[in-house]
């Protein structure tokens, strides 16, 4: 009689379950990101105004009259006109309220009148901790991104990204905080999105809504820091298609809410 041999349990083909960081390793490998980020333009912080700066920064009127005048006054200066105007007078297409606004912010909280020569060096620190903040965000973009996958992945990724130096002009700039802003908002809108896909499948929970929100908001206010953001709306459903499960139609659907957003941005 011939010998049955067991082989153990038979492994059935699935899909590959997502690999679980511990909590402990995340914050390790959040840290290792920001650390990095921050080391890397530490030396930016004893650097001064660049000639472009003054477009945000020390001939900005608006910028330089802040809240004085008021806060809806304020208000107006930032969203109801083109962004050089403070600058040159020129009501042209270029659109950036929210940098404004964040410039009177550093100037509100910032200005030093006995030494005025501090205010670049506290700015630049701003422009570092919002790079290393856009990488650590980044990286939990990409975790969601490559769920399936090794940890390292993400973490080697964004480390790539964050010693490129294709990102020095940036980070080094003030006035280039429009592009920091732009980035960092345009990663948190698509990390929303993969939260919300998330909470959406395979059975919808309650806070879908809200992470849909987030992710609406975050686009739009990544429009509103600059125009080269309008381009995200290509990147939506292709994140989508090649690294969710969500049907073409809902694709389709969802792409709808970032091109109404520029049509309300064009408007």
């Amino acid at each position: 009689m011939a010998k049955t041999v067991n082989k153990g349990p038979v492994k059935q083909a699935g899909k590959a379950k997502p690999v679980q960081l511990s909590s402990k390793a995340r914050w390790a490998y959040m840290g290792i990101v920001f650390v990095s980020a921050f080391v890397l333009y530490a030396n930016t912080l004893q650097h001064s105004y660049s000639l472009d700066d003054d477009i945000y920064t020390r001939k900005n009127r608006f910028v330089l009259e802040g809240f004085k005048n008021g806060f809806s006054t304020a208000m107006s200066n930032v969203f109801a006109k083109g962004s050089l105007v403070g600058f040159n007078n020129a009501n042209e297409s270029n659109y950036r309220p929210i940098v404004v606004l964040n410039f009177m912010i550093d100037h509100y909280f910032f200005d030093d009148k006995s030494n005025i020569e501090n205010l670049p060096h506290r700015e630049h620190l701003v422009n570092v901790l919002l790079f290393g903040l856009t990488c650590v965000i980044l990286l939990l973009l990409l975790q969601k991104m490559f769920k399936n996958f090794n940890p390292l992945l993400p973490l080697i990724i964004t480390l790539v990204f964050v010693f490129h130096p294709v990102h020095t002009e940036v980070v080094a700039s003030i006035k280039s905080r429009d592009e920091l802003l732009a980035w960092l908002f345009g990663v948190c809108s698509f990390y929303y999105l993969f939260r919300y896909v998330e909470v959406l499948l395979p059975v919808k929970k309650p806070e879908a809504g809200k992470m849909l929100g987030l992710t609406i908001l975050f686009f739009f206010l990544s429009i509103l820091c600059k125009e080269g953001s309008l381009m995200f709306v290509f990147i939506v459903p292709l994140l989508l298609f090649f690294f969710t499960e969500v049907p073409v139609k809902r694709i389709v659907q969802l792409s709808l809410y970032p091109a109404a957003l520029i049509l309300i941005y064009t408007i």
